[in-house]
């Protein structure tokens, strides 16, 4: 199943309604791992093994070494942890 992000990626302009996925995508930030840390509780190797597992949402490459999440996606992830 898609994220949010990746299903708002294929809309258009003539998509944009107030309900649509496009306009969360439009309102969520980025997340970088210190606060990721301490929202989840986690190391940053645990996070690190769970997103090799295909078990925590991937982070999104940023400039240089820098990675980030999307913040809806890690809320997701935290209401329901798998």
């Amino acid at each position: 199943m898609p994220t949010r992000h990746q299903a708002a990626a294929g809309r258009n302009d003539r998509d944009l309604r107030p309900d649509s996925v496009f306009t969360a995508v439009l309102e969520d930030r980025h997340v970088r791992m210190p606060e990721l840390e301490r929202r989840t509780g986690m190391s940053r190797s645990t996070i690190y093994r769970r997103i090799e597992a295909g078990r925590f949402p991937t982070s999104i490459p940023m400039d240089g070494n820098i990675a980030a999440w999307w913040e809806s996606e890690v809320a997701d992830w935290l209401a329901n942890p798998r």
